[in-house]
């Protein structure tokens, strides 16, 4: 399978533009949330709606941020810095990498 690589910033104009339509990996609980009894959950169906809208409606939708959202945002950089102290590696930062055909994908 064939990987794409956006380079945007996240949280950028092009990095939502990378993703529009895309089933991300921040999302992949809610692609697959089941009832009991194997049939789709609630939040599977909003996903899967959401998602057909974004794919045919041509503009991203405006995702909210939540607590974790914020949070991890806000601590990436450090963890980033520790990370590289710890190990000697350096991580290099990417936008968001998709499939060919633009229906997964994740940052």
């Amino acid at each position: 399978m064939t990987v794409i690589w956006s380079d945007e910033p996240q949280g950028s104009e092009g990095w939502f533009t990378a993703r529009k339509g895309a089933i991300t990996g921040s999302r992949a609980k809610d692609a697959r949330d089941k009832l009991k009894n194997g049939a789709p959950g609630a939040k599977m169906l909003t996903y899967a709606m959401d998602t057909a809208r974004e794919r045919e409606g041509g503009q991203p939708l405006a995702n909210g941020q939540n607590t974790a959202m914020r949070i991890g945002q806000e601590q990436e950089p450090i963890a980033r810095m520790k990370y590289e102290a710890r190990t000697g590696e350096l991580v290099e930062e990417v936008g968001f990498a998709h499939t060919h055909d633009g229906k997964f994908g994740c940052s």
